[in-house]
């Protein structure tokens, strides 16, 4: 399962680049449903509240950290503000996709669960 995770923070890094964004983020629908095939598999239907709320967790966590670093480049006026206000820009909209990227693969494996545990 920790492969699993290292697995999908390497793909959303990927989906964070803007060009790549819809080509990728293709990938995570069938991996979520995959690993809640394998869980229902598997008879552990309770580690995926675990599963959900771990990564809801680090995805808040990530979020606030990296918000905290966005506010910290947009604080900072250095001689060329305008520069500065460009990339942190830029950061919050990788940020943004990153965000998207992991709301798609929760719900992917949070929906594929209750799928295969209530029909």
């Amino acid at each position: 399962m920790i492969v699993s995770i290292f697995f999908v923070i390497n793909i959303l890094h990927i989906v964070s680049i803007d060009e790549l964004f819809w080509g990728v983020v293709w990938i995570l629908i069938p991996y979520g449903l995959f690993w809640s095939w394998l869980i229902y598999e598997l008879d552990m239907g309770e580690f995926v509240f675990w599963q959900a709320c771990i990564s809801a967790l680090y995805l808040l966590i990530l979020c606030r950290q990296q918000s905290k670093i966005a506010e910290k480049m947009l604080d900072s006026k250095g001689k060329d503000a305008n520069e500065v206000r460009y990339v942190a820009m830029l950061y919050l909209r990788s940020i943004r996709k990153y965000t998207y990227g992991s709301i798609v693969y929760i719900c992917s494996f949070i929906g594929g669960s209750f799928w295969l545990y209530y029909t």
